[in-house]
């Protein structure tokens, strides 16, 4: 048996890995165990610790903790552990992750470009390092534009469905041309407000297209692919390759893209 801590189990993203990690373990009869915080750091660590307790013979965690200090108590020596999509500060086990700083720097400059420069971002999780990474290339990219980052246009979002009214209209207010929504679970709500209220064309707006089927709304938007697919079949080789041949730890980053709209409407 496998683990895979998991932040949200209905995050299609990380259905798609959940997928791909138990193809690529059941060809050598594994089998995997989902557990899903809801990003809430209690209930990881009591995950961590079930799991941990003889039950797996590897572990795969996504974890919403800060620093590897915060759960290093619970992880055997005995127990192949992975980190996956999220890093931790001062983490000395294996990891894969994606690479989003290239596509977000990329969607910030297209925007500028096309001749925005009142650039609204919305952030996931502020101590997650995938938000920071993203934030940071939104900066990087402003700054190298010499356009100055107005901090009343970013607004903390998070991770869950049915939160955007608290920040949507307020972003709009402010004025904003284009929109940056920095993951897909915020990309599909905001997609709901503007189809709802007929305000497509609007605002220019890049999110994140983690999921087929949104692939027809995701075609009239900037977007920002990660290889989901790709992760889980990296994770699944990971974890099989420390359990069967004691492999020492391998830190392997995958890279997410950009696309322009495909379909004007």
């Amino acid at each position: 048996m496998i683990g895979f801590v998991v932040p949200d189990i209905s995050n299609i993203f990380f259905a798609n890995i959940i997928e791909e990690i138990e193809n690529v373990i059941a060809e050598k009869n594994y089998r995997l165990i989902v557990t899903s915080t809801k990003e809430n750091a209690d209930l990881e660590r009591e995950h961590i610790r079930t799991l941990s307790n003889g039950i797996v013979d590897g572990l795969i965690v996504a974890s919403t903790l800060e620093s590897y200090s915060q759960i290093q108590e619970l992880l055997p020596d005995s127990i192949p552990t992975l980190f996956i999509d999220r890093t931790l500060k001062d983490c000395p086990e294996d990891s894969v992750i994606i690479s989003n700083y290239d596509a977000m720097y990329k969607a910030v400059e297209t925007l500028i470009a096309n001749g925005h420069s009142q650039i609204g971002y919305i952030t996931g999780l502020p101590h997650l390092s995938t938000t920071q990474e993203r934030l940071s290339a939104y900066y990087d990219a402003m700054l190298s534009y010499h356009i100055p980052v107005n901090t009343d246009f970013i607004y903390t979002g998070t991770s869950v469905h049915n939160t955007y009214d608290s920040y949507i209209e307020k972003i709009l207010a402010q004025g904003c041309t284009a929109l940056i929504v920095s993951n897909n679970v915020m990309t599909e709500d905001i997609l709901y407000y503007l189809d709802k209220n007929k305000m497509f064309g609007k605002i220019a707006l890049v999110g994140y297209n983690d999921s087929d089927y949104l692939n027809y709304a995701l075609r009239r938007i900037y977007s920002i692919s990660q290889p989901a697919s790709a992760l889980g079949q990296t994770a699944g080789r990971h974890i099989l390759a420390q359990i069967e041949h004691q492999a020492p730890p391998q830190h392997e980053e995958l890279c997410a893209t950009f696309s322009e709209p495909k379909l004007w409407l």
